[in-house]
């Protein structure tokens, strides 16, 4: 029983090391995504990361666009091969990421 209980731990924190690696891939693609949007004019500029961020298996849960033209995303992603209910009873959550992204600035020159 205790070899069990620790094998399935043990995936539980597995499957949160990769979930994190997803939200943060999520992450970083669906900022680049907005940006690129809000850059060519796009009237919903965070509807490009929600697609982004869904194609990545994660969910875009905020999406601003700041005064600089950047964007920021956060994203969650639910733990790998799970429902979310081993993650919830161990006392985690989903997987969350933020990443920026904005238009190329040119320095010196």
């Amino acid at each position: 029983a205790v070899v069990m209980i620790l094998a399935v731990a043990g995936l539980a924190v597995a499957g949160a090391a990769v979930s994190a690696h997803v939200a943060a891939t999520a992450a970083d693609l669906a900022a680049i995504a907005a940006a690129a949007a809000r850059v060519q004019g796009a009237p919903d500029a965070c509807a490009s990361g929600v697609a982004v961020a869904a194609a990545n298996a994660s969910t875009l849960t905020r999406c601003t666009l700041l005064a600089d033209e950047s964007v920021q995303v956060t994203v969650e992603s639910a733990v790998s091969g799970t429902d979310g209910r081993l993650t919830n009873w161990l006392g985690g959550g989903p997987a969350r990421a933020v990443a920026r992204a904005g238009p190329v600035v040119e320095v010196g020159g």
